[in-house]
């Protein structure tokens, strides 16, 4: 019934910023304009979206690349991310398809995921041509600074407009 759950199949796309703290403020809380009764305030969580696409494309080929070259280290990295995830995404009783988390998550349960994510980009990057090294970096880095400034304020705790995030990650 939590607003801010999210399920774990849709974390990749972090599209559901966590909602950490709302609250009306207090006069004396300097965060708040003393002279605006609506204003509220809000600590909200969220990643980079291109970054954990990309992570998980990684991911994927890791799983696809241990099982086509029978790459143990690509192996251990897709099974150390599955054993991360999916007791948020398989209820351990028998059900019904699709199969569904047993308990509420939120995105920010996804953050384990971090080291992983690295060690699967680390592997597919250094699998990759130079020339398409170069052609993917510059385009990949490009949409991340795009992403990071557009989250800046988010990121900061910088104050913001009330839909500012939502006009950011729904379509």
């Amino acid at each position: 019934t939590n607003p801010s759950a999210a399920s774990a199949s849709s974390w990749v796309f972090q599209t559901a910023p966590v909602l950490l703290l709302d609250s009306h403020c207090p006069s004396s809380d300097p965060v708040c304009s003393p002279q605006d009764s609506t204003s509220a305030r809000r600590i909200v969580s969220i990643g980079n979206p291109v970054v954990w696409a990309v992570g998980t494309a990684a991911l994927l080929g890791a799983l696809l690349g241990a099982l086509w070259w029978s790459d143990l280290r690509r192996a251990l990295v897709a099974m150390w991310a599955a054993a991360l995830w999916l007791p948020w995404v398989v209820r351990w009783r028998w059900a019904p398809w699709p199969l569904t988390g047993a308990r509420p998550g939120y995105t920010f349960y996804a953050a384990p995921l971090v080291p992983v994510i690295a060690i699967a980009l680390a592997l597919g990057w250094h699998r990759l041509r130079k020339r398409w090294r170069t052609a993917i970096g510059v385009g990949l880095v490009a949409v991340m600074l795009y992403g990071a400034v557009a989250l800046y304020p988010v990121w900061t705790a910088r104050p913001t407009a009330p839909g500012y995030l939502s006009g950011l990650v729904t379509p």
